[in-house]
């Protein structure tokens, strides 16, 4: 199992693909069944397109909204939710890293 951080999530975006996404997508297609996101990624998106939304890049919106529901389809049943005994978790595991 690997669970994806955003910013991996996000190399796919349609304004963010840069060399060498053939080889992410052939990874992606070969782990597929074993990549997870959580409920904290699709936030992180979300915020972008409102954003985008929100400074009038309505044309880089919509090409976002449609990849999310893309993101969102293929992780079907693989997007972990981040409760609050995981916040208090990941808390502890952040300040043991620093």
């Amino acid at each position: 199992m690997y669970l994806l951080d955003t910013n991996i999530v996000s190399a796919d975006a349609p304004a963010k693909r840069q060399v060498g996404q053939d080889a992410f997508a052939a990874w992606v297609r070969d782990h597929g069944d074993r990549l997870y996101i959580s409920t904290v990624t699709i936030a992180e998106i979300e915020a972008g397109i409102a954003r985008a939304i929100r400074i009038g890049a309505t044309t880089k919106a919509e090409r976002l909204r449609k990849w999310l529901d893309a993101v969102e389809h293929f992780y079907a049943g693989r997007i972990l939710a981040f409760g609050i005994e995981d916040a208090r978790h990941a808390g502890a595991i952040l300040d043991q890293a620093r």
